[in-house]
């Protein structure tokens, strides 16, 4: 499952480039110094830890994967990083993480 997550980052930040401009060829640059990571790799990593969390009893995987998600997200959002994706904002923390 591991590999699953560090690949899902690791795409996530080789298309960061072309999010807005796609390319339709396979020659391309796999990383940049203009790559970077976006809400999508922050959402990837708070998913993986509530896995972490709740290992073998997923009864409240939900809202450990919610109250991670508004960890991760909200204290990125307060260091200038804008997050595309906002209705994890509607969620109220459960207190899981």
């Amino acid at each position: 499952m591991i590999d699953g997550i560090y690949g899902a980052i690791c795409g996530d930040i080789v298309g960061s480039l072309y999010e807005w401009d796609n390319i339709k060829t396979k020659d391309f640059e796999f990383f940049d110094e203009n790559s970077f990571f976006t809400d999508d790799t922050v959402m990837t990593i708070a998913v993986g830890w509530a896995l972490a969390i709740d290992k073998s009893d997923y009864v409240r995987l939900n809202d450990t994967a919610i109250g991670a998600m508004c960890l991760l997200g909200g204290a990125l959002s307060t260091r200038g990083i804008r997050f595309k994706f906002r209705p994890m904002a509607s969620f109220k923390q459960s207190g899981t993480v």
